[in-house]
This record gives structure tokens, sequence and C-alpha cells, in this order.
């Protein structure tokens, strides 16, 4: 099963318990093909959501405002910008909202894409659907050194040392924190590399 096809089977699963139209379903499906392969992205593309359903399906995660979440936390995403994260949501709201869904979980999905901004929740189920987001910072340092790559080309049109300056703020910021997981699941598994990984990256600035 090939990345296309992995993720029209994670649709359709994610579909499976509602009555919904086809055509319209799979009309929503080719935006978010779209948005992912734009041309400006390295990072935050279709392998970005491929990892995210592979992290979850490894913890045996099916909530659906999770599922959701995940499906439109990037679809609006232009490097440098502040507002991602809101267009997102408020994309992510207006089609979960035409397919007629129940409005507690569009809520909860419009909450879930706002908190990517800052990374900061209360909500259990927000937590994990956050560190499944930030699971990369945690991989295998090759796969580490290939998402600092990544981000760095979405970012190559802004001057180096601007861009250096807000990745090492990110870092420290991220490294000071007292876990960089919040759930119990994440932080077993990514902790320690996330922090070994970051520490690398810092000390390269």
């Amino acid at each position: 099963m090939n990345q296309l096809e992995y993720l029209k089977h994670q649709w359709n699963q994610l579909l499976a318990d509602y009555h919904l139209e086809k055509a319209l379903t799979d009309v929503y499906f080719e935006e978010l093909v779209a948005a992912y392969t734009e041309t400006h992205r390295y990072y935050h593309t279709l392998s970005h959501l491929e990892a995210l359903f592979q992290s979850l399906t490894e913890i045996d995660c099916d909530d659906q405002s999770i599922l959701w979440s995940v499906w439109y936390h990037d679809i609006i995403y232009k490097p440098g910008r502040s507002d991602n994260e809101l267009k997102s949501a408020e994309l992510a709201r207006l089609r979960m909202q035409a397919l007629e869904l129940d409005s507690r979980m569009v809520n909860d999905v419009y909450d879930f894409i706002i908190a990517t901004k800052h990374h900061q929740t209360q909500d259990p189920k927000c937590q994990l659907f956050l560190d499944a987001d930030m699971a990369i910072l945690g991989a295998e340092l090759t796969a580490y050194k290939t998402y600092v790559e990544q981000v760095a080309m979405e970012f190559k049109r802004i001057p180096g040392f601007l861009y250096k300056r807000g990745r090492k703020k990110f870092l420290k910021t991220v490294l000071s924190s007292e876990k960089v997981f919040k759930s119990p699941v994440f932080y077993s598994r990514y902790e320690q590399q996330a922090r070994a990984n970051m520490q690398w990256e810092l000390d390269g600035l």
C-alpha cells in the first residue's frame, strides 16, 4: 500500500461510521491532498499526516476528534504567517459542518487545531493529538536531521539569521519545559530522545 492508498484508507475508515455523500467526501479528500502537496511544503506534507496516523495507530488511538484534527491541522500552511492555525481550524469547522457532524466534535476539532499554535492544553485528548504532532522531535537522529532540513527549506525565503534566531527560541523554550510530551504514553516513548535531538540541533546553531 503506497502513501496515498494508506491515507485514503485512513480517510475511509474515519468516515465509515457516518452516512455521508461519497461525492462530497471525495472532494474533501482531494482538497486535503492538494493542500498537503503544495510546492512550498517540505515537512508539512502527506508524509507528516502519515506519520501522525501511524503514531496514533501504535497507541491504539481511534478518537474521532483527534483523527479529524490530524487531517485538518495543517491544511492551511504558509511559512512565516501567524494565522495558519486559525485558518486551518476555521476551514475544518466549515467542512465538518457541511458534513453535518456532531457540533461538540466540531468544536473540539476547532479547539485542538487552535492549540497547535502554542502546544498548550489541559484536555487529555488534545494533549495526545499535540504530542503526536510533536513526535518527530523524538525520532531517531537521522530522521530528526531530515525534519530539521525540511523545516529550514520551508523558511528558505526568510533571512538565515532571522530563521536561526526563531529556531533557537523555539528549541530553548521546549527544552526549558518540565516535559516535552505531556501524555504518559508519548513521554515514555520519546522524551529522552527528543531532548537529545534538540540539544544537538541547538549546539549546531
